[in-house]
């Protein structure tokens, strides 16, 4: 059956009664293709301790839990502290508590991106973010996206930003540019006095 998902991922929705709800199955064929979670058994899509699973090995599944397991407070304060955790497919309830919101983009600060708009105002929640990746950086405020503290937090993350240039760096920079135009404007003149004589 496997094969068959290579092949094609519809291939799924024939599985039989005996790898229906077999959760180590789900997870190969997810490896193979993501989208054969769309045709997950309901009893899995209601099986939190399945989305726990998957979620603890970093597969973005959350998308595919019905509405009883995102809902879940318990699931979800279990979910958030795991690497596949995406805050686009939590209730949306919980996106409006801060403590919620601030484990969240620790465990990734891309879920920056879908907190409440507010929790991009405050500098604590998007240091947290920035800190675990500098590319939420994006997802902050207008005032804390070029604020220097979180500037600085972003740099100190290699994975998302290469670091910016110090001003000594950014002068001889400049200097050696303005070196280089003015070695230029002095061979034209060179070249234009030869061509006239």
């Amino acid at each position: 059956m496997l094969f068959a998902t290579e092949l094609d991922y519809d291939a799924v929705k024939y599985v039989g009664d005996k790898l229906k709800n077999n959760k180590d199955f789900w997870f190969k064929a997810y490896k193979i293709n993501p989208n054969t979670f769309k045709f997950l058994d309901f009893e899995l899509k209601n099986d939190r301790e399945f989305f726990l699973d998957g979620l603890s090995q970093g597969f973005r599944i959350l998308r595919f839990a019905s509405g009883n397991v995102t809902h879940d407070r318990i699931f979800a304060e279990k979910a958030v502290l795991l690497d596949g955790f995406d805050m686009r497919f939590i209730a949306p309830v919980f996106k409006y508590e801060k403590p919620f919101v601030m484990q969240a983009v620790k465990t990734n600060g891309y879920n920056l991106m879908d907190a409440d708009y507010r929790f991009q105002k405050y500098i604590d929640v998007v240091l947290a973010a920035v800190k675990q990746n500098g590319g939420a950086r994006k997802f902050a405020s207008r005032d804390l996206e070029f604020n220097s503290e979180v500037g600085k937090a972003a740099n100190a993350d290699h994975s998302a930003c290469k670091k910016l240039p110090s001003m000594e760096e950014d002068d001889k920079a400049l200097k050696s540019a303005d070196v280089l135009r003015n070695r230029k404007s002095s061979l034209d003149r060179e070249i234009d006095a030869k061509m006239f004589d």
